[in-house]
């Protein structure tokens, strides 16, 4: 039994992974 997720889901779960990578990006700048 497959169930697609709604949109809302989708385009949330795709702004946590940008947020995710802008954070990773910051990290990697601040390191010397």
């Amino acid at each position: 039994m497959y169930i697609v997720p709604p949109v809302s889901l989708i385009a949330a779960l795709a702004a946590v992974a940008q947020l995710e990578e802008v954070e990773r990006a910051v990290i990697q700048e601040k390191r010397p």
